[in-house]
């Protein structure tokens, strides 16, 4: 998909997310926020709460800046 005039993607974001020792599911959608416009969002559930700082230096290590800054990360609690 386009956002902002990149093209991005969703599965990569998920497969790197997939890869950290703590995450047991992932799933990333482009959803509009309140403006309308696109966001993606990053859904995960992993063994350990996160702040969104650690998610999005994780990712910031291997994925383009441009492919993390619109991001916002959830973490649905599973029991």
């Amino acid at each position: 998909m386009k956002l902002r005039g990149n093209r991005i993607e969703l599965g990569e974001i998920e497969t790197v997310l997939a890869q950290h020792p703590q995450v047991q599911a992932t799933a990333v959608l482009a959803l509009p926020d309140e403006q309308g416009e696109l966001r993606l969002v990053a859904y995960l559930v992993a063994g350990q709460d996160r702040p969104t700082s650690h998610w999005r230096e994780y990712l910031r290590q291997r994925l383009p800046e441009y492919m993390i800054r619109a991001s916002l990360f959830r973490s649905p609690r599973c029991r």
